[in-house]
């Protein structure tokens, strides 16, 4: 079970995870 608390920081951690991910493509692209 996730802690309430931990919301923005799932949040904040997906949201750099789609940054990283979107980075790594883009360099792949090139």
């Amino acid at each position: 079970p996730k802690h309430i608390g931990n919301d923005m920081w799932d949040v904040a951690m997906e949201r750099r995870d789609k940054k990283i991910m979107e980075m790594l493509s883009a360099k792949q692209g090139q």
